[in-house]
């Protein structure tokens, strides 16, 4: 048995559009956007922030500032 010929921009003839039962793009894209934690920064914003480590120490020192801040109140 020799080799079978088909064109390569064609699926292969046992493959047929019925097995494949129904496709829908963007399936998954909502549930990876709600498991994921990427975020994307404007342009403006990502010049300031050359790379990752800058971008998390920046986001760590905020943190620090923020929670020496905030005062609680002294019981009496």
């Amino acid at each position: 048995m020799g080799k079978l010929s088909y064109n390569s921009d064609q699926p292969r003839p046992e493959y047929q559009r019925g097995n494949f039962g129904l496709m829908e793009r963007g399936k998954y894209a909502k549930q990876m956007r709600e498991s994921s934690n990427l975020t994307l920064l404007d342009p403006d914003v990502a010049e300031a922030f050359p790379n990752l480590q800058v971008v998390n120490d920046t986001l760590r020192h905020l943190i620090e500032r923020a929670k020496a801040s905030v005062h609680t109140p002294s019981k009496k």
